[in-house]
Order: C-alpha cells, then structure tokens, then sequence
C-alpha cells in the first residue's frame, strides 16, 4: 500500500519549546525509554487551527511530511531509523494495529506494511527497529510478558517481505520484556531483553549473525539475575572516550516502582567481560550482591531517571533524582573521581515528586545525562513540571549550576496541539540526519492510564503522526 500526502516545504520562525515551559510537563516512565522520546503536555486552547497556522510561521522547520492518522488513547513507543538511503517510522495506526512505513530520502511517498500485531492498553508495548549489516530491517514489539513478537525482511530494504520469525535462539522467549537493539564491537548487532516479569527476572543478550541469518546467545548465563527475587532494569550500553562500554542499572524488588534502589555501574570492553569504576572484574550474571553501586539509594527514596556522560577530562558522571534530607525532589550528579564516585547535589528545589506505583508512571521531573557542549562546557537537561524546561551549564570542579539555557531543541511550532480534545500531549522521537539537520517524528496521545482501558467515549479520535525535517541549533 503506498501513500503520496504532499506537503510544500515550510518557512518558519524561530520558537523553542522553552515558550512552553509554563504549560504542564509529562514524560511517560517506562522502562527503556530512549533519550531520543519526550512528550510535553501543551496548553488547553493552544490546539487546532491556531498550532496549524503557527507552522506556516517559524524558519526552522524545512520539511514536513504526513504519514497516516495514528492510535491516540494512550502512548506507546513509536520508533524512526534512516539507513541506507531510506527511512522507516514504525507505529501503532488508528485501529492499534502494528504498521511500518518507509520511504526513499528523496521521496515523500510512503511504502506501509501492516503487522499481524495489535497494541491493547500497555504503554510498555512499544516497537523498536534496526538494520543488520546486509540491509535487512528488524522489527519487534508489543512485548510487556508476552512471547517473541520479531519481524525480518526477506529481501533488503522492502518491508513488503517482512515476515514473522518464530524464535531467535528457541528458550526462554515466552516471557519478553525491556527489549532494545543494542551495537557492539565492529558494530555487530545485539538483541537484549528480559526475561521474567517485574520484581522476578533475568537479562539476556543474544548476537547475530547476518551472514547466516542466525542468532545466538552473547553469553553463556544471563547478562543479569534477580535470582527469583528481583530484576535489573539497566540503560543501554553507551561507548565512552576511552572506546569501553558503559552500562547503568538498577534493581527492583517488585512491581511497584517505589521499590527501585541501587544504581550501579560497570564498563567492558566487549560487552562479555565487565569491570567496576574502580577497575576490578564483574563475576556474571550480575546481581544485587556484586554490583559496583555509584550511589547507595535506598527502596522509597524518590529515585526514578538515572543517566550517564562524561566530563571534559573523559570521567564517567551519572545523572540521576532522589529526595533529600527534607524529602523534597532534587537532582544529583555522581563522578567517578580516582576509582570512586564522588556525590554531587545540583538542584536546590523545594518540591517532591515521588516515582510510586504500578503500570506506565506519569513523571514531574526527568534529568538527562551530562554532556559536552563545545560552546557553553558542560550541560544537563531539566524537565520539571514546578521548573519548567531548560539546561543548565555546570561548573566543571563543583558540578553546580552556573547559568541557565532554553530547554528542548524542537522548535516550540511543532510542539502545539492540534487536538481541541482535553488532556492531550505531543510525543516526538528524534534522529540526527546526514547533513546536519534532525528529523522530528511527531504525534499526538493521552496521557497514560497505567496500562488500564479507558472508556471509548474518553478516546480522541486519531490524529495525524507527522515526521519533520528541522534545523537546531
């Protein structure tokens, strides 16, 4: 089925998303959530017409393209790669049925596919792409407890030829959740999930093999273990300027997200042996007993987002929220100083937001992870819902705030609602393009209802999902 909507190139104003820092904030907590997704809750009135007629004034957006109406009653992770000379957005449609669209760059007529995959209520069921070495297109989702929901193409660069695969290696895929494509060493593609439920599993990372089309397990053991007890819920590993690994991860006794606790860290080389900040090798699988902590968070102490870059002397800083003395919210920096981490408080805010509770969790406060900035030195991203959206400039010894800069990059034209419907939020994911300027992937939810049904008469009808080409600076 291929698609033609026309859209002229647009000329546009300069607005940044900190225009909106008045409105409400809501980023959705699910686990595995990429740093490429946001969602701002815009202000009631500021839909419809208005936002469209706003796009037809701001200079930085130079392409927009519509790609189809989209399921709006609750957020689930939509997902957008370019490779190869095409690109493919990957997305729940009106009818909540799995769909994968692609198109040639210079093209702006899409290719779609529907999967034989349906998204019920679960915010956690997202789909996630990737492209192995021979242009084949990966696909799997709708996973929260479920069996292995994983589609390949047969012939390169024509999702027409996606099919199912049944298995990749043929154990322990009954019970899939928290899976992510992970590049290793020599860019080999890697697969890692959970296997178990929250508060009860094991992390497991199978390795492929495109020549032969065959996938196998990384490791002999589970990467991590919450031996019947617990589970990990770990970031992605990141490849740092000393060409190692570095990974984060916490541990939670059960469903409830209060329970998250003990955020720890490790690096490899090789994502099969791994090592302490202060150098001394892991003993796999990884469990609470031998993880290396970075700081010592207890159950019920406000922790939620954790986020890892590094200074300017290349040191492994982690990012991450907790409550204080007083029990209010704030952010804390931990940098690995001489083989130890060093505790660093940032914020100075008199609010508490507490992470509690099961399903898909609304967020008042999400940090992001330090980065280098060749223009301002270090930075770090706030979104609060008290605060606003902005990034602080971090002095380089202390690690404290010295000025404040405009928030989120996506001119704030894209940002407004287009829905009059009552309690909507724009959701976009992001992908940095060859020529400097970033695609935008654009759609408009409800917020979440911690993966329980809503009312049919309470779902919007669906909304337009949108992929932008922009100029940041």
């Amino acid at each position: 089925m291929k698609t033609n909507p026309e859209k002229t190139t647009l000329q546009i104003t300069k607005r940044w998303i900190a225009a909106l820092a008045d409105t409400s904030m809501i980023v959705v907590l699910v686990a595995g959530l990429s740093s490429r997704e946001s969602a701002v809750a815009a202000e009631p009135g500021s839909a419809g017409q208005a936002a469209r007629q706003r796009l037809t004034a701001c200079d930085d957006i130079i392409k927009v393209i519509d790609i189809a109406p989209v399921w709006p009653g609750h957020p689930v992770g939509f997902d957008l790669l370019t490779a190869g000379g095409r690109q493919y957005v990957a997305y729940y449609d009106a009818e909540r049925q799995m769909t994968i669209a692609s198109r040639a760059l210079n093209s702006k007529e899409w290719d779609i596919v529907k999967l034989p995959e349906r998204v019920g209520w679960d915010s956690h069921n997202g789909i996630k792409m990737t492209i192995d070495a021979h242009g084949h297109l990966h696909v799997v989702g709708n996973h929260h407890n479920h069996p292995l929901r994983y589609f390949r193409t047969e012939k390169a660069g024509d999702i027409q030829t996606l099919k199912r695969v049944p298995e990749m290696v043929g154990r322990d895929e009954k019970r899939i959740s928290s899976e992510r494509w992970w590049r290793g060493p020599n860019d080999t593609m890697l697969f890692a999930y959970r296997d178990g439920r929250s508060g009860d599993g094991r992390n497991i990372v199978n390795i492929y093999d495109p020549d032969n089309r065959r996938w196998e397990r990384l490791l002999d053991k589970p990467l991590f273990d919450g031996r019947g007890r617990r589970n990990a819920y770990h970031s992605n590993p990141k490849l740092g300027p000393d060409g190692k690994f570095h990974m984060l991860w916490v541990w939670r006794e059960n469903p409830n997200a209060e329970t998250t606790h003990s955020l720890s860290y490790g690096r490899s080389p090789d994502l099969k042996q791994w090592e302490t900040g202060a150098g001394e090798p892991y003993k796999l699988p990884l469990t609470l007993e031998n993880s290396g902590k970075v700081a010592d968070i207890k159950q019920r102490q406000g922790f939620s987002s954790w986020r890892l870059g590094f200074d300017f002397q290349d040191r492994p800083i982690v990012t991450y929220n907790r409550f204080d003395q007083e029990g209010n919210t704030q952010a804390y920096a931990a940098r690995l100083e001489g083989g130890e981490w060093v505790q660093y408080q940032i914020s100075n805010w008199d609010s508490r937001w507490e992470f509690r509770g099961r399903g898909s969790i609304g967020s008042s406060v999400r940090i992001g992870g330090v980065e280098r900035d060749e223009r301002h030195g270090l930075t770090v991203s706030i979104q609060h819902r008290k605060e606003g959206s902005f990034r602080w400039v971090l002095n380089e010894e202390s690690l404290k705030p010295v000025r404040k800069l405009d928030g989120v990059e996506i001119p704030a034209a894209i940002m407004l609602l287009e829905s009059d419907h009552p309690g909507m939020n724009v959701r976009t994911v992001r992908e940095s393009a060859d020529d400097g300027l970033t695609y935008v992937l654009r759609w408009e939810t409800l917020s979440s209802n911690r993966d329980r049904p809503r009312p049919s008469s309470e779902v919007p009808k669906p909304e337009m999902l949108r992929l932008f080409k922009v100029k940041l600076e």
